[in-house]
């Protein structure tokens, strides 16, 4: 088999693959979207640090997962994201910026697949969190109606 028919071959079976993937990722979206998330969900999935030899660690290099509110939908979603450890401008956004992670690399998606477990277990605990906070908001909001008068 020549070099190109090689290439043909391989590159048929990959797209294919490639394809399959991200029909299973978007039933994994749809499937974490009917956990109806409170908030944005992100969990990281890796991280390393970046140390720089004559000051040490400087930052953290991440990698991170989520049920994210982008673009107006619950997606799941990966960024890499790097946290500086001096700071930076007041102004600039520190925030991870978020990517559906069908539209993602193939190799980000490959390292994502084995973390959705990881993500639904978060989601449950952020809901978990998050009630005794709407309970007490609607303590307060209850509380707070005395101060009309009737």
């Amino acid at each position: 088999m020549t070099l190109d028919e090689r290439n043909d071959k391989v590159n048929k079976a990959l797209f294919k693959k490639y394809d399959e993937m991200n029909a299973v990722l978007e039933k994994h979206e749809k499937r974490l979207r009917e956990m109806k998330s409170a908030r944005d969900v992100p969990v990281v999935i890796n991280s390393w640090p970046d140390h720089n030899p004559q000051y040490g660690p400087v930052g953290e290099y991440q990698q991170f997962l989520g049920l994210i509110k982008y673009d107006g939908k619950w997606r799941l979603c990966y960024s890499n994201h790097y946290e500086s450890y001096t700071g930076g401008h007041p102004d600039e956004d520190r925030s991870p910026t978020w990517q559906p992670l069908v539209e993602c690399s193939v190799e980000d998606r490959v390292y994502a697949a084995k973390h959705i477990g990881k993500l639904r277990d978060a989601i449950v605990k952020s809901k978990e969190e998050f009630l005794p906070k709407v309970e007490e908001a609607i303590a307060d909001l209850e509380q707070s109606l005395t101060d009309y008068e009737e």
